[in-house]
C-alpha cells in the first residue's frame, strides 16, 4: 500500500526536506548570541530594560493586570500573569538575543536584547 503512494523520489524528496530542516534549525539556534538584558514593553510602550546579570523579580501592574517577570542566572521568565490562558508563564525562559514571551490578554512582551562584539545591535545583523 505505501508503494501505491510514493515513489522513490517523492521519498528521497521528503527526506531531503526534513533534513534541510533539521540543520537549519541548529544552525539558527548557535548562531544566537546570549543577551544582555531584556524589554519590557506593556501596551507597546517602553515599560523597563533589566540587566540579565543580576536576579530579580519584576512586578509589572499596568491597566489592572499584573504580570511578574522572573530574572534567574541570565534566564528571564513569566513567573505570574492575571490572565486566563497562562500561555506565557508556560513558555520557556529566555536568554538569547530576539528571544520573546509575550502574554496577548495582558498586551506586555518581555525581549531579549544584546549588543555583538562589533557594537552592531545583533538583532540587525
Amino acid at each position: 500500500m505505501f508503494k501505491e503512494f510514493f515513489k522513490k523520489s517523492d521519498i528521497i524528496l521528503m527526506i531531503s526536506i526534513i533534513i534541510v530542516g533539521i540543520v537549519s534549525s541548529i544552525y539558527i539556534s548557535l548562531g544566537k548570541t546570549s543577551g544582555d538584558s531584556i524589554e519590557i514593553k506593556v501596551d507597546n510602550h517602553i515599560y523597563g530594560v533589566y540587566s540579565l546579570n543580576k536576579n530579580r523579580s519584576i512586578v509589572v501592574n499596568e491597566n489592572g493586570n499584573k504580570n511578574i517577570v522572573k530574572i534567574e542566572d541570565g534566564h528571564a521568565k513569566m513567573s505570574y500573569a492575571s490572565c486566563k490562558n497562562q500561555v506565557c508563564v508556560h513558555h520557556s525562559s529566555i536568554s538569547k538575543v530576539g528571544e520573546s514571551i509575550i502574554c496577548l490578554p495582558n498586551k506586555v512582551i518581555i525581549k531579549v536584547k544584546g549588543v555583538s562584539k562589533d557594537g552592531v545591535d545583533a538583532v540587525s545583523n
